[in-house]
């Protein structure tokens, strides 16, 4: 998304200031939507900037329909409802767009408020249902930051409910979610078995409505190589929110922010949305000492999130009043990414198979091990090809295989 302005309109601050969005977004585009119905155009991006960074507000002067294309900008962003919010406690009223644009963020404030309570039935019964087997469970992302970073679970909407869990406890956690009326994939067995991959969707079983569940247990996102990430500590560190009538636990903000940052670079890199970075500044404004920020950049380096997070912070500076401490403010002295991590971005960014291949020898060093892992990686069990791919059970298996590769070579 590249914007450009007239400068007899805008004084150099704004300019310097699209300018930064442009050259940050270069890499790590924002999600974009079709350029035949919507264009933000620089009044419109410095009316969102001067929002989320608690600036004046920069109202710009726009039709109905380019107020309805600006809506749907933020609402696509995932911040509509945020973004309400942050307008109407603005003592200015006289700078607020129009009644009909107030009229559509307040309805869609409100359906996520009515989204929530329907989520927060979900996670007590779901929380409930894990306490009385004994399994240890934390809930991440969307549901958990709508509570204890927004304090508001009208303004952070999301599509699904993630829940992380030891590994070895995935069998019964499938148990626990079937019992509660839901399905899920059959291949998850050989995915444990393979490591093949690290979580699985739960859907409502019947009729009912209700957001999906995501079952993780690795918050690892290198899917190349996919080792399991040692899960001890971060349950160790956990903290516990309360919501409403129930209680769940929720990651660290060290270890959430680290979490988040993969998430955003390394899941997302060709369509980040504005609901993320937010999520970035605010975790970042959950680290409240020095030492919660010297665990950030230890475990940004050991889960391999060290590129990720300083992109992340970067991103989060722009967009909003985020401000770090002055002592953990230089990049240039924090700890080194570990060569694993700056292999992965290059393959990531490029798909050059000599970035792959010096990312599958920058693993443990032991030679059969890589072999092995990028063997398996590339040809997996024939049972596990043949419940992945249910519909080829009639091709012969290199079909499947292929199909494979090239969903590989396209995707994570």
């Amino acid at each position: 998304m590249e914007i450009s302005v007239n400068s007899n309109y805008h004084d150099p601050s704004d300019l310097r200031l699209i300018d930064d969005v442009n050259v940050l977004h270069a890499d790590n585009v924002l999600c974009a939507v079709s350029s035949d119905t919507v264009d933000i155009t620089g009044d419109k991006l410095l009316f969102i900037l001067s929002v989320l960074r608690k600036e004046p507000v920069k109202l710009p002067t726009l039709s109905a329909d380019e107020w309805k294309d600006l809506l749907y900008f933020l609402d696509i962003h995932g911040i509509l409802p945020y973004f309400y919010k942050q307008l109407t406690a603005r003592p200015t009223p006289l700078m607020l767009p129009p009644p009909e644009a107030m009229g559509s963020m307040r309805r869609n404030y409100l359906q996520t408020a009515s989204k929530s309570v329907v989520v927060e039935k979900v996670v007590k019964n779901v929380m409930s249902a894990f306490k009385k087997e004994g399994i240890d469970v934390l809930l991440l992302k969307g549901p958990a930051f709508a509570v204890y970073l927004y304090n508001n679970p009208g303004v952070r909407p999301y599509s699904d409910i993630d829940l992380l869990v030891y590994p070895e406890d995935v069998p019964r956690s499938c148990e626990v979610l079937k019992g509660l009326g839901y399905l899920y994939s059959e291949t998850i067995a050989c995915s444990l078995e393979e490591k093949r991959i690290n979580q699985e969707a739960f859907i409502p079983g019947d009729s009912r409505s209700g957001p999906c569940i995501e079952l993780h247990w690795n918050y690892q996102p290198f899917s190349m190589m996919n080792e399991q990430a040692d899960m001890k500590p971060v349950f160790e560190r956990a903290i516990t929110v309360k919501m409403a009538d129930v209680s769940f636990k929720t990651m660290h903000p060290a270890d959430a922010l680290c979490f988040a940052a993969s998430h955003l670079i390394y899941q997302h890199d060709k369509g980040l949305r504005l609901i993320w970075i937010l999520d970035i500044a605010l975790l970042c404004e959950h680290l409240e000492s020095p030492r919660d920020w010297e665990l950030a950049k230890k475990l940004s380096v050991e889960n391999l999130s060290r590129v990720a997070l300083e992109k992340s912070i970067q991103m989060a500076r722009l967009w909003t009043d985020l401000r770090i401490p002055e002592d953990v403010d230089d990049f240039s002295r924090w700890p080194k990414a570990l060569k694993r991590e700056t292999h992965f971005y290059a393959y990531q960014k490029t798909r050059n198979p000599i970035s792959g291949f010096r990312l599958a020898l920058s693993g443990d060093g032991k030679n059969g091990s890589i072999v092995s892992r990028m063997l398996k990686h590339a040809f997996p069990s024939s049972e596990f090809m043949r419940k992945r791919y249910p519909e080829l059970k009639r091709w012969p298996l290199l079909v499947s295989y292929f199909r494979h590769w090239v969903y590989w070579l396209t995707h994570k």
